[in-house]
């Protein structure tokens, strides 16, 4: 393994980042109509919220204003030929190592994609 200088110390070791991608291709279509878009937001919003005890739906607004937030919502469907996935979780690290980086992302708190991302850490080390 090369050696590296950093702050006038060796280091053997690098920073590295994980990661978790998906790629899918296929054949994208808009969904142009409002209907469309409006169904596609509240079957988001009730699988999202369905462990609320008040989930959200777009009834709750005046229809001027869902009209209004619908008009700026790009909505698209895709008809999948293929969908490939890639996961860098650490797995070239010992154990501790990703426990390591795993709390250290957990006790950051800048997004809640870092927890995720934790979780998925760990996860994958069990």
């Amino acid at each position: 393994m090369p050696t590296f200088r950093r702050r006038g110390i060796k280091a053997r070791k690098v920073p590295t980042w994980n990661y978790v991608v998906v790629e899918v291709r296929g054949h994208a279509q808009l969904l142009d109509e409002q209907a469309q878009r409006r169904d596609l937001v509240d079957r988001l919003s009730a699988y999202h919220e369905r462990n609320l005890p008040r989930p959200w739906h777009s009834d709750k607004l005046q229809p001027e204003r869902r009209d209004a937030l619908l008009g700026a919502i790009v909505a698209f469907r895709i008809d999948m030929l293929s969908i490939e996935a890639k996961a860098k979780l650490s797995q070239n690290r010992q154990a501790a190592d990703a426990r390591s980086a795993a709390a250290h992302l957990m006790a950051a708190g800048c997004a809640s994609n870092d927890a995720q991302l934790a979780k998925l850490m760990l996860e994958s080390i069990q």
